[in-house]
């Protein structure tokens, strides 16, 4: 059988809201415009499967493509249960391959989301029907003609089965890979290993090796292929699958705790040791050098330090910044070059607001103050656990501590974030999760991007009235200690 030939650059595209009251008629439309007579109820089984809340930690669909092995879904062509047995990697995302008189393609998307099947593609209709939130952004023609490229190389229909299915996983980000891949790692491993298991791709390692995580990995086979290996790939007869969800279990917040202590350095070790014999409050407060980010940031930590050590007989400050990827060296040359370049100015900026905070101020042996700018990931996760409360910018910034020690803090960003209820949306990532306090719009005031490297989409923004924000993040620490310590 040979697969169907398609012109990626003038591909029909359908947007489908199911929520939405018009989408029956509109599912209604597609299937008889592009001869898909069930594609409604292929739809309905699809998004019933994706449905439930424990797909929050792990995709239900994808246990049950690596335990078959295959994905199994109704046939938009004939109502029946079909299976497909072999998938290819286009851009990051994963296509399954069907052949039932003709070929398609069920396309899972984004990891934020948890990798759900979010598309149909199919080429002798030349159409892409898509259903999932923000469906714009998710598969686009670039994966098409992506897809286009590696059918050429291969035109002969199904192939036998070559192997286990292969697992992907390794996201650059600390977060996403703690967020959406080993959220759903971790619950694969607790259903019990199928046999015989999967094989394990590994592209990126961020929180260290997956294998000193989970032990567990033991008898798989574990392929690490670094951050050169191609985002698209065929290899007839094979299986990929991506696990995905999109919270962080309690029990998984631990065992990546308990990593991170067991694998900080020395020194980290004894800064720990130092700070829990204190034993006096411990504040954290983040520095970013990327946008978006306060424009007057040092005016506004200078003050919140400075009014913590002028209220706190004893306490500990400890400035977060950029944290270096545990698997930092083995990336390639410009990534490495960033890492390093990134983590030395951090430090260097908090080294200059220390340096402001002490001017004139005698160090009493009962303050301390650290400077965690640059340090590697597991050692930041480590210290974050001795914090009793933060305050951060919205973001993978606040993940490190308020995913990993579920503390209570404050959150900043600009107004569009401050707009979407972002502590709502940091609580609901970790089960059982602390919601953070968001500042009030009216404390701040967007600023043009100042060509700062970092997302260019959102603005920068600046602190109205830096004394009145210092004090309302100080009087926030006091009441949580107070409350700690009733």
């Amino acid at each position: 059988m040979k697969v169907s030939k398609f012109d990626s650059a003038d591909v029909a595209v359908e947007l489908i809201n199911p929520d939405n009251p018009a989408a029956p008629m509109q599912i209604g439309q597609c299937a008889t415009s592009y001869n898909l007579p069930f594609f409604g109820e292929f739809l309905a089984d699809v998004i019933e499967r994706q449905s439930g809340e424990n797909e929050a930690f792990g995709r239900r669909y994808q246990r049950e493509t690596i335990l078959r092995p295959g994905l199994g879904i109704v046939s938009p062509l004939s109502g029946s249960p079909v299976v497909s047995t072999q998938s290819m990697l286009v851009r990051g995302k994963i296509f399954y391959q069907f052949f039932e008189g003709i070929d398609y393609y069920v396309i899972s998307s984004r990891i934020r989301f948890g990798y759900p099947l979010a598309a149909l593609f199919v080429p002798q209709a030349n159409c892409l029907l898509k259903w999932e939130r923000g469906g714009s952004q998710s598969i686009l023609p670039a994966h098409l003609c992506s897809l286009a490229r590696l059918l050429e190389r291969d035109e002969a229909g199904p192939h036998p089965i070559a192997g286990p299915p292969i697992v992907l996983i390794g996201h650059r980000n600390f977060a996403h890979h703690l967020w959406n891949e080993l959220s759903a790692l971790e619950l694969f491993l607790s259903l019990g290993a199928s046999v015989p298991p999967p094989e394990l791709q590994i592209t990126r390692e961020p929180l260290g090796p997956v294998d000193a995580i989970f032990p567990e990995l033991a008898s798989w086979k574990i392929a690490r292929l670094g951050d050169r290996a191609s985002h698209s790939r065929l290899e007839p007869g094979r299986l990929f699958v991506n696990l995905g969800g999109y919270r962080i279990s309690s029990t998984l917040r631990k065992r990546i705790v308990r990593h991170a202590i067991t694998a900080a350095t020395p020194q980290t070790s004894s800064l720990i040791a130092e700070i829990r014999a204190l034993r006096a409050p411990v504040f954290w407060l983040s520095v970013r050098m990327q946008n978006p980010t306060f424009t007057n940031q040092k005016e506004i930590l200078i003050a919140i330090a400075t009014k913590l050590l002028d209220r706190y007989a004893k306490c500990c400050i400890l400035f977060d910044g950029f944290s270096v990827p545990h698997d930092w060296q083995s990336t390639n040359d410009e990534s490495a070059r960033f890492y390093t370049e990134a983590g030395g100015a951090t430090r260097n900026e908090i080294g200059r607001i220390i340096e402001a905070i002490m001017r004139g101020r005698t160090r009493a042996p009962s303050h301390r103050v650290a400077n965690l700018g640059g340090l590697g990931i597991l050692d930041t996760i480590a210290l974050a656990q001795l914090a009793d409360s933060y305050f951060c910018h919205a973001g993978t910034v606040q993940h490190k501590i308020g995913w990993t020690s579920n503390k209570p803090g404050i959150i900043h960003g600009s107004l569009k974030v401050l707009s979407e209820d972002p502590a709502e949306w940091h609580a609901t990532r970790l089960e059982g999760g602390v919601k953070p306090c968001a500042i009030a719009p009216e404390m701040i005031e967007d600023v043009p991007s100042d060509g700062l490297r970092g997302n260019s989409r959102e603005n920068n923004y600046r602190a109205v009235d830096c004394d009145a924000l210092s004090s309302f993040a100080v009087d926030y620490f006091q009441r949580r200690i107070e409350r700690t310590s009733a």
